[in-house]
């Protein structure tokens, strides 16, 4: 049987990640629809048949969460299953979603595995072989002793590796920092629990171009359009926005997280949007290439 299946983000990168992943795993693909949010995603419900919806929760406009909701009292749920793909890691949230009709849940970010396994689970295909539970990206939670830098480095390793297949090692603290003397850099900042905190990254523009390349699937050397890359580095930042919020805050936050922030903008412009006095940590590729991830627990204004 081949299925029809919605992609329901506002990160045109994410829903590339999952076409990708699809394309991996064992499943006949008969159409593959997409929208950016829970009004579009509505308008495509009533217009086809749709087997499987997977939808992210923090979109701009009608979110995850209103959609679910909107499914259910159109009765929806019952033939069109929803996976939510999401970077809430909030418990009691995804219990009320799964107690409205949501039939499975995938932490981003994931590996090909952890959907072959959420299709097995909730379409009943017969993947060569049932994969048990699934946790991509997970670290120690600071309750074990972990220092807020090492929940930082650690998390951040883990997304780069996980969802961008970079491979980093931390540079020595006052190690220089080469993002100083980029004329731009593409810097990134969110809210964390509800405003309790702010994660940020910045890397050069190349580097972001190649990010994204790896993310879409582009060919080497391909040239990726701006939007592209913000979008990108955007997404790898709600990914490392929510494994912080889960691992350093307490989930009693109503909304845990914002929305990412992204501009090219100078590096000192990139500081000033920080936060206050925050952990900052210099993550180095294989290729030479840097990142640095900040993390502060006192937020400030624009």
């Amino acid at each position: 049987m081949a299925y029809n299946i919605l992609l329901v983000d506002d990160s045109e990168t994410t829903r590339a990640v999952i076409k990708r992943i699809l394309e991996m795993v064992d499943i006949d693909v008969a159409g593959i629809f997409e929208a950016a949010d829970g009004a579009a995603a509505l308008r495509v419900l009533e217009a086809n048949w749709v087997d499987i919806v997977f939808a992210d929760l923090n979109m701009p406009g009608m979110d995850g969460i209103a959609l679910i909701n909107a499914m259910a009292k159109n009765r929806m749920l019952e033939v069109m299953p929803v996976v939510v793909v999401t970077s809430d890691r909030n418990p009691e949230r995804l219990e009320g979603l799964k107690a409205i009709g949501a039939k499975a849940f995938l932490n981003k970010p994931f590996r090909p595995e952890a959907l072959q396994r959420v299709l097995n689970e909730v379409l009943g295909t017969p993947g060569a072989s049932q994969v048990g539970e699934v946790h991509i990206g997970e670290s120690a939670n600071h309750a074990d002793g972990d220092s807020l830098r090492d929940t930082v480095r650690d998390t951040a390793v883990r997304v780069f590796e996980d969802a961008a297949f970079i491979f980093t090692d931390e540079l020595p603290e006052g190690a220089d920092n080469p993002l100083r003397q980029e004329r731009k850099v593409l810097s990134a900042h969110m809210d964390v629990a509800s405003g309790q905190a702010r994660a940020a990254l910045a890397c050069s523009l190349s580097l972001a171009g190649n990010i994204a390349a790896d993310l879409l699937g582009a060919e080497s050397g391909s040239p990726i359009p701006t939007r592209k890359c913000i979008d990108a580095i955007g997404e790898l930042l709600n990914m490392l926005a929510g494994m912080l919020a889960k691992q350093w805050f307490e989930h009693d936050d109503d909304r845990l997280l914002g929305l990412p922030v992204v501009a090219t903008v100078s590096y000192l412009e990139h500081s000033q949007r920080c936060g206050v006095d925050p952990v900052r940590i210099l993550l180095e590729s294989e290729e030479g290439d840097v990142i640095e991830v900040s993390f502060s627990e006192a937020a400030r204004g624009e």
